[in-house]
């Protein structure tokens, strides 16, 4: 009974469609997710006359509608992809001459000076 109780308690999260918040709102309220809980994305996709819809980018990782997805410790934007266009911080970001971007496994990497680093900027290992 306790660890029921606890779980009632534990930190909440939000899951956004950027640009897109009917696609998972199933009322006037917004859901919230706890850590570890399992979700289903929405098979809505979202449309732009002319482009093609390539799938959700989050955390560097594409993601496609109705895909399994495990809720992080945080709040979470899903940014739309049209026609594998990634618009990551990375492309806001002055690069050396040395940096590269790299696509392994649908995941976006830089690679700069030999060192890998998410598109938050976080080093990889």
């Amino acid at each position: 009974m306790l660890l029921v109780g606890l779980a009632a308690w534990a930190q909440q999260y939000s899951l956004t469609y950027q640009g897109y918040p009917f696609l998972y709102r199933t009322s006037c309220e917004y859901p919230t997710f706890a850590a570890g809980d399992h979700l289903t994305l929405s098979a809505g996709k979202p449309s732009i006359a002319g482009k093609e819809f390539t799938g959700w980018l989050y955390d560097g990782t594409l993601y496609q509608p109705a895909q399994k997805f495990i809720m992080p410790a945080k709040d979470v934007v899903l940014l739309p992809i049209f026609d594998n266009e990634w618009p990551t911080a990375i492309d806001q970001q002055q690069t050396p001459d040395d940096s590269r971007k790299v696509l392994e496994n649908g995941v976006l990497f830089l690679i700069n000076n030999g060192v890998k680093y998410s598109i938050m900027g976080e080093r990889v290992q």
